[in-house]
């Protein structure tokens, strides 16, 4: 019982000290290295502990009598964001970005998995997992910007008639001080940083009526969520008061499930179905905002909450001779998770730049105790290709999973990545009587997403852009790119 209570305090210590980054959306496209190595293609496979994670009914399905599987993925994405403002009457306004998350050393992240399961008799079988489930995160600390202005007013504090005002001359308009060297420049930074992560602990139980195999899983998630929004000097040297906002929510818990049946057609080819509820996350917390200024200087209760989609799973199998062959179609409906996510104060801080004609009379824009993310992600439509070959004790594997992502142009946002598209993968397996060794890598791809016109990202950071006569922003643009490499290891004993 001891040396299990170390066991669970390593796993918490690596998911909770470290960034989770998914891939399907914010999710993980499989569970467990053998699955991840055959592209996720994995409902209809068995002989895993983590069949808890993927589909509970193969527990059922197993040979041995019981499995423990340990492993970890160690995830390096590269995150890039561009964007660049021209502006036809001010060259001193134009800019343009070219950064990537590696540049800021934020680069690698631990992604670890645990599970037994056992069979009771020959039709009944349970288990528990503990896994990476999701997450997401990026931190952009190169963005430069104008210090923002226009004729008629600013955004950040009121210059007045002064469309390129320098730092001393924003933070005038805001009654803070003047500083030295720095507040004579003419550009600002702009520092973004988020951290989603998501972990379960998954019990089941499966049970084999001839041919056809159910089973449930009773998922507890654990997620955690935070993410700034700050401003500083072109060098990085001092943040600028008066602006930007930093949130922390609570650790949260949320409850879900899912179920899933596997169906033997013949001794060599299988069919299966799984299903995933939506789980909801309440990330109440505490959100700072306009840090420096005296009369916001504590932090202030904020609610929120985030989805994550329910899921629809169907796969084939076929096995024999050692040779596997796998395909799985998925469907992810992000579209009724995340849409949109509200942070909601407790005090009408937040100000957010006007939307309309109404620049000219109210040049800081709006107050609201609410500030929301349009972020309008699509459902996701999964196929996944896996491939094994095993003659002997060695086994080669391969695979491919393509999931459009869900990120559209009118979400896009470097604080919410979720990017990915294409995923290429392979590995192998080499047993040892009773203990299994797995090792895969996968590559992960996507094309670059553009930022629409009057999405909440050009509205957020295109200051320069907005003019008095409206909200129309023709010379500015932003797009990201993600690409992903994660290599892979686990150990498996059969009992």
């Amino acid at each position: 019982m001891n040396k299990f209570k170390i066991i669970i305090s390593i796993f918490i210590i690596l998911f909770f000290t470290n960034h989770a980054f998914a891939v399907n959306g914010i999710l993980l496209p499989s569970f467990g290295v053998r699955y991840s190595a055959m592209g996720g293609a994995s409902s209809a496979l068995h002989g895993s502990a983590m069949d808890i994670a993927t589909n509970p009914a193969n527990m059922a399905r197993n040979k041995q009598n019981a499995i423990v599987e340990g492993g970890a993925s160690y995830l390096m994405p590269r995150l890039e964001y561009k964007d660049y403002y021209v502006s036809p009457t001010s060259p001193d306004s134009t800019y343009v970005n070219n950064v990537s998350n590696t540049q800021n050393k934020l680069n690698g992240y631990i992604m670890p998995h645990l599970a037994y399961t056992s069979k009771v008799n020959e039709n009944f079988a349970w288990g528990i997992g503990m896994y990476a489930y999701g997450g997401g995160g990026s931190r952009f600390d190169g963005i430069v910007r104008p210090v923002p202005g226009f004729s008629g007013g600013n955004i950040m504090g009121g210059v007045g008639q002064n469309p390129n005002p320098t730092i001393n001359q924003m933070m005038a308009a805001q009654g803070i001080g003047q500083f030295p060297y720095i507040g004579n420049s003419k550009y600002l930074r702009e520092n973004t940083f988020s951290e989603i992560q998501i972990g379960k602990i998954t019990p089941g139980i499966a049970y084999k009526f001839g041919k056809l195999s159910l089973g449930l899983g009773l998922d507890v998630g654990v997620g955690t969520l935070q993410w700034r929004w700050t401003f500083s000097d072109p060098m990085g040297a001092m943040e600028l008061p008066g602006a930007g906002y930093r949130y922390r929510g609570n650790t949260a818990v949320a409850y879900s499930g899912h179920v899933g049946l596997t169906y033997e057609l013949s001794e060599h080819v299988a069919i299966a179905y799984t299903y995933q509820a939506l789980s909801k996350f309440n990330f109440n917390g505490k959100t700072s905002i306009d840090a420096g200024d005296p009369t916001k200087y504590w932090a202030l209760d904020t609610s929120a909450y985030m989805k994550l989609p329910e899921s629809h799973r169907g796969g084939i199998a076929y096995s024999k001779d050692g040779l596997t062959l796998s395909l799985d179609l998925g469907y992810i409906k992000w579209s009724g998770a995340m849409s949109s996510m509200s942070f909601v104060t407790s005090q009408v801080w937040v100000n957010l730049p006007p939307m309309d004609a109404s620049i000219a009379a109210n040049p800081k824009g709006n107050d609201t105790n609410v500030l929301k993310f349009d972020l309008k992600w699509n459902d996701q439509r999964v196929i996944a290709l896996g491939f094994e070959y095993k003659p002997n004790t060695l086994a080669y594997r391969l695979g491919y999973n393509y999931a459009k992502s869900p990120i559209t142009g009118a979400g896009m946002n470097p604080m919410f990545p979720g990017l990915t598209n294409q995923h290429f993968t392979g590995g192998l397996g080499i047993s040892f009587d009773r203990l299994d060794f797995d090792m895969a890598v996968e590559y992960a791809t996507s094309q670059w997403i553009r930022s629409s016109d009057m999405s909440n990202w050009e509205m957020f950071t295109a200051f320069s852009a907005l003019n008095t006569a409206g909200n129309q922003m023709p010379y500015y643009q932003a797009s990201m790119k993600m690409t992903l490499v994660t290599p892979m290891i686990a150990v498996r004993y059969n009992f």
